[in-house]
């Protein structure tokens, strides 16, 4: 990401989309990398030299980037949508179009059986944001932080899974990009523009 764009305004489904992509691909390859090197310990400079376990790695982190993509939809549902009981259906109907489209821009990440479960995984979470309660970071990391944990790689050397520091550090990352997200977004005008985007489709 360049420099400016971390504070270009975010005003149309453009500029959201590009942040989401951006943030879906940063919160994907860092909670991986850094799962496994606290998981590493000592051995991180060994095994992070070793080149089957950076494949592991980077399959894991290709596998993280749909499921950090439906995450932090989530987490922008909530932050447009954070005093209604349920994500208004033109916002749950927008996200849904623009998320899937982005996903379908990006070239395929996995082999081509597992991206589309990872499409279809996603469009499944997409379609029950509008049977959704807004959800804060916390929440939303309780919620993906098992997915997260079940494409971890799997090697001797790395100690025994700690679910409660990854589902920590989902938050936190999750708590990063609402920040991210506060800066630089014109709620009113992101609001206006996915209502417009779902109404034509």
């Amino acid at each position: 990401m360049a420099l400016l764009d971390m504070f270009r305004q975010i005003r149309d489904t453009h500029g959201l989309a590009e942040f989401i992509d951006d943030e879906a691909e940063g919160v994907g390859r860092d909670v991986v990398e850094d799962y496994l090197r606290g998981r590493a310990g000592a051995a991180a400079r060994e095994l992070f030299a070793a080149p089957k376990f950076l494949a592991a790695r980077d399959q894991a982190q290709h596998e993280a980037y749909p499921i950090a993509l439906a995450a932090i939809t989530a987490l922008i549902a909530g932050e447009l949508a954070p005093t209604v009981p349920r994500i208004p259906p033109d916002l749950a109907c927008g996200l849904r179009g623009l998320v899937t489209a982005l996903f379908d821009s990006r070239m395929p990440l996995l082999a081509p059986a597992a991206w589309s479960k990872a499409r279809a995984d996603l469009v499944h979470g997409l379609d029950a944001l509008a049977f959704e309660h807004p959800k804060r970071a916390v929440a939303i990391a309780a919620e993906f932080a098992p997915s997260f944990l079940a494409l971890m790689p799997i090697h001797d050397r790395l100690s025994a899974d700690d679910f409660p520091a990854l589902r920590k550090q989902v938050e936190i990352a999750l708590d990063d990009v609402r920040g991210a997200f506060v800066r630089r977004a014109s709620t009113r005008r992101v609001l206006a523009a996915l209502s417009s985007a779902a109404n034509v489709s």
